[in-house]
């Protein structure tokens, strides 16, 4: 077992925070891909968020040390933020070329700023897992009691939310029955602190976060595989017309090779070698990764990238159960909040054997 002090510094690199997607490295070495800008370089995309290496921008790691970036003839820069919305206003300011938020502070943020689209998935699936303290039994344990999350109303504070929610069949209600507290952050260190003080009796959080605690002693009550319909995809990527309108053939370039990264991730050939990569990105040690393949093993990362109305408005009613009323977003406009071209774009960039490949991957996803 791991002692608790490291675990807390190590996976506080690869827990994922309300942009999970955001962030990256540069890729190194000449550029090898064609296109436009080859001649004079790589061309730059500007990638805002508030973390550099974890387990949501896996992808992005992979690019990098796969040099896939490369050869699409990207270099990806980082341009970190002190919280999500200072990430998106800088995209909406056209500072960065795109963003990935949690798709509940998304569509949020959309209300107020429509220019902005999704142009691609991050995340389809709804990863969150309960904890709590070895003592308490089922959610009606949380019953006067108080849970946690870095931010209250998006990303793991809403995750603790839904989990509630979903195990009590609706009973259980916020405020009501039990309290949510912000802690500030989403890191292991600053909730584990929590949970060590006894200042809250549960949290919400993805892997490896369970997986670590567990080890800890702590309990891990409900799994993400039951919430049912209260479950939405995870997060996605932003971006506006300035970026793939303005620049349309980077643009495909770049998002051609998160594809290519995605379907590089799921070959099981590839499992120890992602894992060494996610390590060596985030500096932590591969053991510490290795319990974040679970969201590569539970299919969640879109090889198409592909995000539908239907994704929107299941964040939306989702939100609507936990009192959060988004009216702004309806069935007649949701679609006008996606930009697919994008997506489509890059596919076109792929090669046929790596379109075969993504097709495969996507279809096997929408089956199972």
């Amino acid at each position: 077992m791991f002692k608790r002090k490291a675990l807390a510094a190590a996976a506080a690199a690869v827990a994922l925070t309300l942009l999970a997607a955001c962030g990256g490295g540069s890729g190194s070495g000449a550029a090898t891909g064609s296109g436009t800008g080859a001649a004079s370089g790589p061309d730059t995309v500007r990638l805002g968020g508030v973390v550099k290496a974890n387990a949501g921008n896996w992808f992005y790691s992979v690019a990098i040390r796969k040099g896939i970036f490369d050869k699409y003839n990207i270099k990806l820069e980082r341009v970190l933020a002190p919280t999500s919305a200072a990430a998106i206003t800088a995209l909406v300011a056209g500072d960065v070329d795109l963003t990935g938020p949690t798709f509940d502070a998304g569509i949020q943020a959309q209300a107020n700023a429509p220019v902005i689209k999704w142009v691609g998935m991050g995340y389809s699936k709804f990863p969150y897992d309960l904890i709590v303290q070895p003592n308490i039994n089922s959610v009606e344990d949380l019953k006067g009691k108080v849970c946690g999350g870095g931010v209250v109303k998006s990303a793991d504070g809403m995750g603790a939310q839904v989990l509630i929610a979903a195990a009590s069949n609706g009973t259980m209600k916020l405020d009501r029955d039990y309290q949510l507290i912000s802690l500030g952050a989403s890191d292991l260190a600053t909730q584990t602190a929590a949970l060590s003080s006894k200042q809250i009796q549960c949290i919400a959080q993805i892997p490896p976060t369970p997986s670590i605690l567990s080890a800890q002693g702590y309990k891990v009550l409900v799994k993400a595989d039951s919430v049912g319909d209260y479950g939405w995809p995870l997060y996605g990527l932003i971006s506006s017309p300035k970026f793939y309108d303005q620049r349309p053939d980077v643009s495909a370039r770049f998002f051609a090779a998160v594809m290519e990264s995605i379907a590089w991730m799921y070959d099981p050939a590839n499992k120890q070698e992602a894992i060494d990569i996610l390590a060596a990105e985030a500096e932590i040690k591969p053991e510490i990764a290795a319990f974040s393949y679970d969201l590569i093993t539970l299919g969640g990362f879109a090889p198409d990238l592909k995000v539908t109305a239907k994704d929107l408005l299941s964040v939306k009613n989702g939100l609507a159960k936990q009192g959060v009323d988004l009216a702004a977003i309806t069935e007649a406009n949701a679609n006008s909040l996606i930009e697919p071209k994008v997506a489509q774009a890059a596919f076109q960039k792929l090669s046929p054997e790596l379109q075969a490949k993504v097709t495969q991957l996507s279809a096997q996803k929408q089956a199972g």
